[in-house]
Formats: structure tokens, C-alpha cells, sequence
């Protein structure tokens, strides 16, 4: 028992003695005196029970229930806690290290929020004023009540959902959270997940304590929560793509939620652009994968069109702290990125931690399917693994208590702290009642607890593995050695080395075949064996199980069953009765392989991974004169090399998609051709995409009249584009008169150069780079529709380029890129240079001449990020026509000198590189204009 429960009953103790001591006195006292004091009596438990009947009353208006004794007496106590927690509360600081949160609303919209709860609360918006502590001054926002359970806005602390007008951000959001949290513990739990799963690369918003005062009334420590939407993709520097919210379905005839069945209940809750609101086919296709596809379908599937890091990485989270709450009812968050091409999960909503002995507290049928596939279990266990060698237990108590101190002081302050609990019978539901600072304190205590009693049970876990073995006699050259696996982990066997300790011999004399089919015999199936380690797997199998609420947690289950693996040897001595060695594939500690003879029945449902063993990969060379009159697509086991001097004649519609990597590598005499069949009909595109296709390069080679295409769900904006890479090159290049696109060349979530190149009559953007990390140098730009190059979120240095006749902007930079401009000219661009939203470069050399409208623009586009953009430059040369220089209030501009007369041109190194031979800055247009009107 803590202290302060003690004070309370002490407390309570003497009231009743002196009440004790007042009756037996009364008789002594005048009637008019006894009379006052029993009246103040009565009214005093008066006060108290009409209280404990109005919060009964409320209660009852939600979840219908009986005024009953054990109800009344419920309410009662709880009534008598609120109020000494009320008068027991610490006194408010002025200062905290918490952000504090001021909110102003009106007296009649608090009622009106209140008339009919919870539908009143969380069906419409009211008007108010905010402002933080890290805030400079008072914005007009709109906020309702949120949140499905009571317990968020049932009681005195509301968690509220905050809307800003059009033009203000917070935290470069347009909607956050400030949540009442659940319990006691729920703050510190938080932080803890939410900050691992950022730094593992999750996307996971912002979770901090706050300080929450309405109308100048401390109502308590909250919780800062972002919204997942949009702007929670900028944050992560992540591509605006869909968001979709997997919250309550209804039930199937099994009992079992709909909301993994059917796509219809999971509701979009952000988009690529507008046009893309009502477009619901990547969600379409995950739900029909996991329901419908066959488990090879489906584990091609997995490694297309999902994040599998991502997915292991936060189905591990679930399994380390034991947490329930992502199940086949409600709670996720789930992103398809448009230019990776691949869905992700959005950490959202872990909270619970439980030290169960039980795999997987969380379950449902997208984890389902991949614990039924070895392989992709495998990977998850691996991932789990290694996140608890990289967070030790003592970290994360580290991590508990960092924020258990950073809350202490404001939590005791805090008068309406609450936790919620399940309410006895006949209350059937939540209920929010108050906890000590000791109860809290306990509750840290408690969850370090479950920490090292869930991690002893994972150690143990991991370590389950059951491996044994049999071998025979094939005739007089060849020994069959059969392995049975059960448990959780697999294990890693190096089959040389294994058998050349029983034989003696050197490794060139084993051959290992693959016995697919289990018979003993070499066949049809059996292949040859070149990887000497081999990784062995357990198998699973589905079980029915009675689980309380099916509803959530459904009632099926995949566990471990044994799955056999049949190598034929020839070379090497049959091992005996001798154990062999191994290592557990998770843990990598050694594992003994006992020789138990077994016989073979295969009890497991999952896919053998030997029907899922992917292809070697091959060299495929091409060269001459290609007619690509249907869509070619070379997977990423497949290196194509491009020979010099080949040309690929693109028939109307067709494109090229490389998932490996390419070199196409032509020369100066001989580049490499991509062009139209019929220059009146446009191709498609040509396509570099993925990890495996990274140090792709492409040299010398020209590409003209392609135009967009879409493949897994990714559209492709220009005839050209590199997709989800590093390392790429592309050199001495030419791109002209693409069709329909936005882009001549599109660039998304790539690192690499470009350099020497040309690009000319782009009727859109000739450069659009998303996401990037880019060198582009010595590279011209010409007659581009739109802008030359267009950097969004993107990283970037820009040297020695021309940038002329641009229809909008020679360089648009904008939605937090960075970067580098030095030595470029911009000639005759509508606007040279414009940088917005929140993004910064730094100019060395420039030159901005004859600009249509201005030369250099800054401002703040893009209303989700909270700043335009920032110059930083020493001498910048504005000539000639339209030289205005111009900044919204959002945005700096830092330029030591701004020359506008013209720079002797032997002075201007990298333009004498360019044009030998120039006179003057007139011999220089004429040869631009010259360029630009022979089409380059």
C-alpha cells in the first residue's frame, strides 16, 4: 500500500471518528445547534451522492446500466478519489520542460460539444484559439473531440483533434492529435515505441508529452500525436502517395472482423493528388493477395509490391514488447509509395506491452500469410533478433525513465489524471478513474518487468530448434542424408564442409544434389547444388483456436511442424550415426544434429522453400537492331549489357523495364538508339527500377518520342526514368521530344550523376527529380515547356550547366530540397531561378540573363511546409532584361552583391569550355539563340 492511499484512509479514519464523536455529543448540544450540524451532514453526503449519481448518469447515457448498490457504491469511491486528487494536486508551474498547449473556446461550443456525446463531440467542429509555448503567436484553429473509447472524451480530459486554417502549420502539420492518454503508463510506453520504430526507419509520427490548458485551466498532461497523412509523409521525406486507416468492420458469419476480406472498410485518408482520391487499386490488390493468391503467387507478391524490411522490421516491434493491438480488427495504417511501388506500414497505435508466453499477441491475416511461408518467417524472426541485440533491456529501462522524469513534476500537478480500466459488472465498459503518483510510478516499474520477462521467453524462443538426420547408401557412389526440422528457428548447414570432414576429401570431389521430391533418387526435379551453405527451415501448420474476442483476434494460428530436406551425395562418405554440425539461423549459435532415424510425413501446410528457390541469375547481351513490338521486362536476376551502336525501334505504346542492373554503354561514333517506329506514334517508356539495378549506367545513348506507361501500380512521367537506386550514371545523353508526360526524365528515390548531357523540346519539365541525391554537370537544357529541372525534396549540386529558353523556370527547387548551384547560366528562362518551401541552396558564379518575367523568386508554395525558401550567395550576375530579385515574407534572401553589367567573358571559364572562340556577350546569344532554334 503507497503512501498516499495511506493519508487517504488515515484521512478518512479521522472524519469518521470526529463524525462519531459529533453524534454522541449532539445530545448534549441545543436542538437548534444539533440541528445545523446534522443538516451540514447531510448535506455534505448529499453533495457526495448526487455527484457519484451524475457521473452514474453520464456513464449510463453511453453504456446503458443498472442503478444498483455495488454501481452506486463504484461510483461513490471513485467520486470520493477524483475529488481527493483534485485537492491533493501539486501546484502548476510556470515553468515545465513540457510544450505547453494554451486553447481558448467559446462557453456555448464547449456545450455544444457536450449536448450529446459522443456524437456531438466528434461529429463537428467548433471554433477556437491556440497557442504553444514554442509558438510566437495565437492561430485560429478548429477542433472536435476524437477518439473511439469513452475514456477520450467521456471524462473531464478530452483528447481532442486539431484542424489549422489553410495557410498556418504546426510542427509542419495541418492536423494533430492531443490525447488524453489511456493510462497511466501509456506516455512513457509510447515514446518508447514510437522513438525506436522512427530510428529503425519506420514511418511513425511524432508522440511527446504535453501540458494542455483550456480557457486558462491546467487540464493535465497529454500526449502530442501527428495525424498519418500527408504531411507526415513530408516529414519523412517520403513521396505523397495513399494512406489507408484499418479501423472497426463489421463481423463475418464466423465472428471474425471483415476488415482484412474486404477492401470496402479500409478508408483512404490521403492520396497521390487529387485525381487520385477515389483510385483504390493498390488496396484492391493487397486484399486480394492475402485471400486469394496461392502461396508461390503470394510470396512474389510480398517481394513486389511490399517494404518486406519494413513489414519485418514492425511485425518484430509486436513480437518484442509483446503488443496485441495490430489485429484483424482495427488499428493500422498502412502506405503505398507511388514510385517505389511498394506498400509500408505506419506505426501506429502499439501501447499495449504483455509478458504472454505467446509468439505473436498481435494476429492477423497479412502476418498469417507470412508465417506460413518459412522464408518470409525466417527474415521476421532474423529481424526481431537483431533489434534485440541492438536495444538491450537497459536501454530501453533507460528510455522509460528518461521520460517517467520528464512528465513527473506536471503529472503532479495534474488533478485530472486518469487511468482507464475495464469497470466491474454490471458496468460492462471502460471507466476512467484516478491514479497516484506511486501508482504511476509502480506502473514503470511493472513494465521493465515485462521487458526481462519477455525477453527471456524470445531468448528461448529463438533458441527452439529440433533438428535430426538419417542417411543411407545409394549404390556404391552416392549416400542420401535426409534432414527433419521442427521448432521455431531453422538452421544453416554448410554441406562441403560437412562432408568433406567425413570423407577426407578436397571439395572439388563432392557434388550435392537437391533431392526436390524426397525419393532417394536422382530425377527429373533434382538439381545440382552450388551454394555450399543452405539454410533449413521449420514448417508451419494452421490450428483452429477459441479465442475470446474472434472478433479480434480471429481463430486460426499458424505453429511449428516439422518439414523435411533429402540431399543426394556423390564424393563424400556417408556420415554414420555421428552428430553433425550446424547453427541456429536465427541466433547463430551452434547446433548439434543428432542422428535419429525418422520416418518422412509431412505434416506441415506451408510451402516447401524449395519450390520457392529463385532462379540464378544470367548476363543478357544485346546489340544490333532490337523492334520492341511488345513490353520487354528483364527481372533483377538479369544484368543486360547493351553493346554500342544497337538500336531499340520502339513500337507505339511499348516500353522497357529493367529490374536489374544495365550497362548501356555506347560511344561517341556509335551511341545507343531508343526511337520511334512511327514518329507520329509515341512508345512508352523506358524503365530503371529497384535496389538490384543500382550501378545502372547509361552512355552515349539518345532517346526521343517516348511518352509515359504504368507497371505494379507505378506510373511512369517520362520516356526516361530511374526509380529507387544508387549508384546510377548517365553520361553523354541525349533526351528530345518526349510526348504526354510531365517529364521528359523522371528521377524518385535514386542517388547518382548526370553529366554531359542534353535535353531539348521537353514539352513539360526536361529534368524532374523526386527524392534524389543528384550530380548534374556540364549538361545542357533547351526549349523546355516547363522548367529545365525541377527538384523536389531532393539534394543537389548543379554545376556547370546552361538553362535556356525555359517556358516557366531554369531551376525550380522547392518541398525541403538543398543543394549547390555553380557556374550555370540561365538564358532567357521566364524566371532563372525560384526556391520555396523550405528549401536552401547556396549560388557561386551564377548567371541569370534576359529572364521573361523575373530573375530570381522565392516564396512559400506549398502550404504544409511553414517556410518559403533561402538564398545564400556572394555575387550573383542578374543582366539584362527582368532582373528582379523577389521574397515573400516566408523566405531569405542572402546575396553580398548582385552585378547587373556583364562579366568579361574571360573571366567565365566553364562558358569558354562550352563555345570556343567566343568574342562577346553578343557572339555568346547568338550561338544560345542559334542552339535553342536548331533544336539543339
Amino acid at each position: 500500500m503507497n503512501y498516499e492511499t495511506k493519508k487517504m484512509i488515515s484521512v478518512a479514519r479521522e472524519l469518521v471518528d470526529a463524525i462519531k464523536r459529533c453524534v454522541l455529543k449532539i445530545y448534549k448540544i441545543r436542538f437548534f445547534y444539533s440541528f445545523l450540524i446534522s443538516l451540514f451532514l447531510v448535506i455534505i453526503c448529499a453533495v457526495i451522492v448526487s455527484n457519484a449519481l451524475s457521473d452514474l448518469y453520464d456513464y449510463d447515457r453511453i453504456h446503458k446500466t443498472e442503478l444498483s448498490g455495488d454501481s452506486l457504491k463504484f461510483f461513490l469511491k471513485n467520486w470520493i478519489r477524483k475529488e481527493w486528487m483534485r485537492r491533493t494536486a501539486a501546484k502548476t508551474d510556470n515553468e515545465s520542460p513540457l510544450k505547453t498547449f494554451h486553447i481558448n473556446i467559446d462557453g456555448k461550443d464547449i456545450e455544444k460539444l457536450n449536448s450529446d456525446l459522443p456524437q456531438s463531440g466528434k461529429g463537428q467542429y467548433v471554433q477556437a484559439f491556440m497557442r504553444v509555448s514554442d509558438m510566437p503567436d495565437v492561430k485560429r484553429v478548429k477542433l472536435r473531440y476524437r477518439g473511439a473509447n469513452n475514456y477520450h472524451w467521456l471524462y473531464t480530459q478530452k483528447s481532442l483533434r486539431i484542424k489549422l486554417r489553410k495557410k498556418d502549420t504546426y510542427n509542419l502539420e495541418k492536423k494533430l492529435n492531443l490525447i488524453n492518454p489511456p493510462h497511466h503508463h501509456t506516455l512513457p510506453l509510447e515514446c518508447v515505441d514510437y522513438g525506436i520504430s522512427r530510428r529503425l526507419g519506420l514511418i511513425a509520427p511524432d508522440y511527446f508529452p504535453i501540458r494542455v490548458f483550456i480557457n486558462g485551466e491546467n487540464m493535465g498532461v497529454y500526449s502530442y500525436l501527428s495525424q498519418a497523412d500527408e504531411s507526415l509523409l513530408r516529414k519523412h521525406k517520403r513521396m505523397p502517395g495513399s494512406i489507408y486507416e484499418g479501423e472497426p468492420a463489421p463481423k463475418g458469419e464466423d465472428g471474425v472482423s471483415l476488415l482484412w476480406r474486404n477492401e470496402q472498410y479500409w478508408k483512404k485518408a490521403a492520396a497521390r493528388n487529387a485525381e487520385q482520391k477515389g483510385n483504390r487499386e493498390d488496396i484492391r490488390l493487397l486484399i486480394k493477395a492475402i485471400n486469394q493468391y496461392n502461396d508461390a503467387k503470394f510470396y512474389d507478391f510480398v517481394n513486389t509490391f511490399l517494404d518486406k524490411d519494413k513489414f519485418c522490421t514492425f511485425f518484430a516491434l509486436d513480437v518484442i514488447f509483446g503488443s496485441g493491438h495490430h489485429d484483424y480488427h482495427h488499428n493500422h495504417r498502412i502506405y503505398f509509395d507511388p514510385y517505389k511501388g511498394r506498400f509500408e506500414p505506419i506505426q501506429w497505435d502499439m501501447r499495449y506491452w504483455t509478458p504472454r508466453e505467446q509468439k505473436d499477441c498481435s494476429y492477423n491475416p497479412l502476418l498469417h500469410r507470412i508465417k506460413m511461408n518459412p522464408i518470409l518467417e525466417a527474415e521476421r524472426d532474423r529481424s526481431a533478433y537483431e533489434i534485440m541485440e541492438q536495444f538491450s533491456n537497459e536501454s530501453l529501462f533507460e528510455e522509460l525513465s528518461k521520460y517517467e522524469n520528464l512528465i513527473l513534476r506536471d503529472l503532479s500537478a495534474d488533478k485530472f489524471r486518469d487511468n482507464a480500466v475495464m469497470a466491474p459488472y454490471p458496468l460492462r465498459w471502460w471507466f476512467s478513474e484516478p491514479f497516484t503518483i506511486e501508482e504511476f510510478k509502480t506502473s514503470i516499474s511493472r513494465l521493465k518487468d515485462i521487458l526481462r520477462k519477455r525477453r527471456c521467453y524470445l531468448v528461448r524462443l529463438y533458441n527452439d530448434v529440433d533438428a535430426r538426420y538419417f542417411s543411407k547408401k545409394i549404390g556404391s557412389d552416392y549416400c542420401q542424408v535426409v534432414f527433419r526440422i521442427n521448432g521455431n528457428s531453422g538452421i544453416e548447414i554448410d554441406l562441403l564442409k560437412m562432408f568433406r570432414n567425413q570423407g577426407g576429401l578436397d571439395q572439388n570431389d563432392i557434388i550435392v544434389y537437391q533431392d526436390t521430391n524426397l525419393n532417394g533418387i536422382l530425377d527429373g526435379p533434382d538439381r545440382l547444388i552450388s551454394e555450399r551453405k543452405q539454410y533449413l527451415y521449420p514448417g508451419r501448420k494452421v490450428v483452429t483456436v477459441q479465442n475470446v474476442l474472434p472478433v479480434l483476434q480471429g481463430n486460426i494460428e499458424a505453429v511449428s511442424a516439422p518439414l523435411f530436406y533429402s540431399y543426394i551425395v556423390k564424393g563424400g562418405a556417408c556420415p554414420g550415426k555421428e552428430t553433425l554440425p550446424g547453427k541456429n539461423g536465427i541466433t547463430g549459435k551452434e547446433v548439434k544434429i543428432e542422428y535419429l532415424p525418422f520416418q518422412i510425413a509431412d505434416e506441415s501446410e506451408s510451402i516447401h522453400p524449395w519450390r520457392l528457390v529463385a532462379k540464378e541469375g544470367q548476363e543478357k547481351v544485346l546489340t544490333g537492331t532490337i523492334h520492341v513490338r511488345e513490353t520487354l521486362v528483364f527481372d533483377k536476376r538479369t544484368y543486360v549489357k547493351i553493346l554500342p551502336g544497337t538500336s531499340f525501334v520502339m513500337y507505339p505504346g511499348k516500353s522497357i523495364f529493367f529490374y536489374g542492373r544495365v550497362r548501356a554503354e555506347g560511344s561517341r561514333n556509335r551511341p545507343i538508339r531508343f526511337v520511334a517506329f512511327d514518329d507520329k506514334k509515341p512508345w512508352g517508356v523506358i524503365a530503371v527500377q529497384g535496389k538490384d539495378a543500382s550501378g545502372t549506367s547509361f552512355i552515349h545513348c539518345k532517346f526521343s518520342d517516348g511518352s509515359v506507361d504504368t507497371r505494379n501500380l507505378i506510373d511512369y512521367t517520362g520516356q526516361f526514368n530511374i526509380h529507387d537506386l544508387t549508384g546510377f550514371v548517365v553520361s553523354h545523353c541525349q533526351f528530345e521530344k518526349n510526348h504526354l508526360g510531365d517529364d521528359n526524365v523522371h528521377i524518385a528515390y535514386a542517388k547518382g550523376t548526370i553529366e554531359n548531357c542534353g535535353f531539348n523540346l521537353s514539352p513539360g519539365d526536361a529534368l524532374d527529380v523526386d527524392i534524389g541525391q543528384v550530380t548534374i554537370k556540364d549538361s545542357i537544357f533547351l526549349n523546355s515547356g516547363n522548367d529545365a529541372l525541377d527538384l523536389m525534396t531532393s539534394r543537389a549540386k548543379v554545376q556547370d550547366c546552361l538553362f535556356v529558353k525555359s517556358g516557366d523556370k531554369g531551376i525550380s527547387m522547392g518541398e525541403w530540397s538543398s543543394g549547390l548551384f555553380k557556374n550555370d547560366l540561365f538564358y532567357e528562362c521566364n524566371i532563372g531561378i525560384e526556391v520555396k518551401d523550405k528549401s536552401a541552396v547556396v549560388l557561386e558564379n551564377i548567371l541569370i540573363v534576359d529572364s521573361g518575367q523575373k530573375g530570381i523568386n522565392l516564396y512559400n508554395k506549398n502550404l504544409r511546409y511553414d517556410e518559403g525558401g533561402a538564398i545564400d550567395a556572394q555575387t550573383v550576375y542578374i543582366l539584362g532584361k527582368n532582373r528582379d530579385v523577389t521574397a515573400d515574407n516566408r523566405s531569405s534572401v542572402k546575396i553580398d552583391r548582385i552585378v547587373e553589367t556583364y562579366p568579361d567573358l574571360s573571366q567565365v571559364g566553364f562558358l569558354n569550355r562550352k563555345f570556343r572562340g567566343l568574342r562577346d556577350w553578343n557572339h555568346l546569344k547568338e550561338e544560345l539563340r542559334g542552339m535553342a532554334g536548331n533544336n539543339g
